[in-house]
């Protein structure tokens, strides 16, 4: 971590040998990270870290709601990836898409990110075919496409490496 006033550089003391996708809690005073075993998270007042208890090594790219009160993220379900919330304080872990398992290639949900207001969660899908963007509310319920073909030129990609795709800004 680096102080961008002094730039003085703290290495963090954590458990794990490599982290991904550190997401900032919005009041700052937390990380939560994809550690080795699953989400980990830690306090930076004190260094205090743990690991969300519900999590597995195949979850992935936290980020915390706007209020703080939720995290989303994406864990692979047998053979597919699902968008997933939970509190952020680890409980009322719950799966938001469902693809269906049973098709020859089942479709990919990843890469989430909440709206400014935190009523909404944005995501890409190959559901159709190519990577687009869709939209949910926050509880999973009224998934659509926010764009339908209109941006297929562009070439969407998702690599697999934890990547920030998308960011809702106001």
């Amino acid at each position: 971590m680096a102080n961008l006033h002094t730039g003085e550089l703290l290495s963090l003391p954590l458990d794990d040998r490599a982290i991904h996708a550190p997401t900032w809690s919005p009041t700052g005073d937390r990380i939560v990270f994809a550690g080795e075993q699953g989400l980990a998270w830690i306090d930076l007042e004190d260094m205090r870290q743990g690991r969300f208890p519900s999590s597995s090594a195949w979850d992935n790219s936290p980020l915390f709601s706007p209020d703080g009160q939720w995290i989303a993220f994406m864990g692979r379900v047998h053979n597919r990836w699902e968008i997933f919330s939970m509190r952020a304080d680890g409980s009322g872990r719950r799966q938001l898409t469902h693809s269906n398992p049973k098709l020859e290639a089942p479709p990919n949900n990843v890469a989430p990110a909440w709206s400014p207001d935190g009523r909404y969660i944005a995501f890409l899908s190959d559901r159709d075919g190519p990577w687009r963007i869709y939209v949910m509310r926050a509880d999973g319920s009224q998934q659509r496409s926010m764009f339908g073909a209109q941006l297929d030129k562009l070439g969407f990609r998702y690599e697999w490496a934890s990547e920030r795709v998308l960011s809702w800004s106001q």
